[in-house]
């Protein structure tokens, strides 16, 4: 199975527009704004413009940001139509700052005005994600720089974790899936299952089903047999794609630990879910090292080092490790035995994404 955190953006935007999907999204944008009329469904451009003007217009950054949703302008000219042409002057994944052009549109006036709606929108919603998550991303990679033992001074302006990554979750928008787990990739994210197709994770609701199944007709409920039975059970039905990964949530240090004790039961994934700073474990084998969002204290009986400046939470244990969780921070940490890495999963670039407000000011540069 083609691993999407391996492409760079441009290639990565292809597959994800391959079967349509995105293409889909904005024959549904371009209904909602323009109607059964077409590209001359905007009544006041009718009204106002005439038929022949032309113009040309640059799409400008009003904040400092990363952009992202560029790669989306050929299919919105096309779905709607246009006749207008884009040069780009930014690419996706590049910083911006406030006044900065990142594209120029030329063309029909009347058209250009019926798809900047669309496309600002776009590059907005999609440059808030990235930008969010350039921000996770480099909390992540100041907790690679509080691990020294002699941090550099002055601190480097790019560094990243060395074993610690960011990766999205399936909390998007419905129909918006590929286009915002593309815009967590511009920010410096990576891609963690696109749905419940590619990959297998076992969560608490599953467990909490089985376990009240089973004790509904009085039978016991052993966790690290159901795992072990469940991933079988999906290695034997994977078809020729495979899975990305097969991965475990667990929301207690007695179920970590259980799986720890059975060898970890065929995973090659454990989630430590929404586990607040109260249970932290003390040091062992499995964690070693913690960091802390400076809204969190760690519990004072525990002495685990601990970076308090942090402005987010992040893993940096040898092998195992975990976050706390916040409401604008991490949600969940995973953890790999096969590959001693981790990865903080967190849902908020993208359901607490601020909108990067781009607009097209308009140059005198009209004819007719």
């Amino acid at each position: 199975m083609l691993d999407f955190n391996t492409l760079d953006l441009p290639t990565l935007f292809q597959e994800l527009a391959h079967d349509g999907q995105i293409r889909r999204l904005y024959e549904l944008a371009f209904a909602e704004d323009l109607g059964p009329t077409g590209i001359d469904g905007d009544v006041t451009a009718k009204a106002f413009v005439p038929a022949t003007a032309r113009a040309v217009a640059d799409v400008v950054f009003r904040q400092v940001g990363v952009l992202a949703g560029l790669a989306t302008a050929p299919i919105i000219l096309d779905v709607f139509r246009a006749d207008v042409d884009i040069h780009t002057l930014v690419n996706d994944g590049m910083p911006v700052s406030p006044g900065v052009s990142v594209a120029r549109l030329s063309g029909s006036l009347r058209h250009i005005l019926a798809v900047e709606r669309t496309l600002l929108n776009t590059i907005g919603r999609l440059s808030g994600i990235a930008t969010g998550t350039r921000l996770c991303v480099d909390a992540v990679a100041m907790s690679a720089i509080a691990d020294l033992e002699h941090p550099p001074n002055p601190l480097p302006k790019s560094v990243t974790h060395p074993r610690t990554i960011v990766l999205d979750t399936r909390k998007t928008v419905p129909g918006h899936r590929a286009l915002e787990k593309y815009a967590v990739r511009c920010g410096g994210g990576h891609m963690h299952r696109m749905g419940l197709y590619d990959a297998v994770l076992i969560k608490d609701n599953h467990i909490a089903g089985l376990r009240a199944d089973l004790a509904a007709i009085g039978a016991p409920f052993d966790l690290t047999s159901a795992v072990k039975q469940a991933v079988r059970k999906a290695r034997d039905a994977a078809d020729t794609r495979g899975l990305r990964f097969i991965e475990l949530e667990v929301d207690s240090l007695a179920d970590l630990e259980a799986i720890l004790a059975a060898g970890g039961c065929g995973v090659q994934i454990v989630l430590l879910d929404n586990m607040t700073p109260p249970s932290w474990p003390r040091p062992s084998p499995c964690v070693t090292h913690l960091a802390c969002p400076s809204s969190s204290k760690p519990p004072a009986a525990s002495p685990q080092t601990v970076s308090p400046s942090l402005p987010a939470a992040a893993l940096t244990a040898s092998r195992w490790g975990h976050s706390p969780t916040g409401p604008s921070h991490w949600t969940s940490a995973s953890i790999s035995p096969e590959r001693g890495n981790r990865a903080a999963i967190t849902p908020s670039p993208v359901h607490a994404a601020r909108n990067s407000s781009p607009s097209a000011p308009w140059p005198d540069q009209h004819t007719h």
